[in-house]
């Protein structure tokens, strides 16, 4: 394998989380307003606690 084939193969899963990302954040948006405020607070509760149970275990 060469280097930019090992290059694209490492650079997948950090793209895919700055999809994801940019995703979330468009969605968040207030001027946009797909989510509700509710709905934000929400998937930020469930976000918080997944991760810290994550760190806890």
């Amino acid at each position: 394998m060469g280097f930019l084939d090992l290059f694209r193969a490492a650079s997948m899963p950090v793209l895919q989380v700055l999809i994801v990302t940019a995703l979330g954040s468009f969605l968040a948006l207030e001027s946009i307003n797909i989510l509700g405020e509710s709905t934000r607070k929400q998937l930020n509760n469930v976000s918080f606690f997944i991760k810290i149970f994550s760190i806890i275990f």
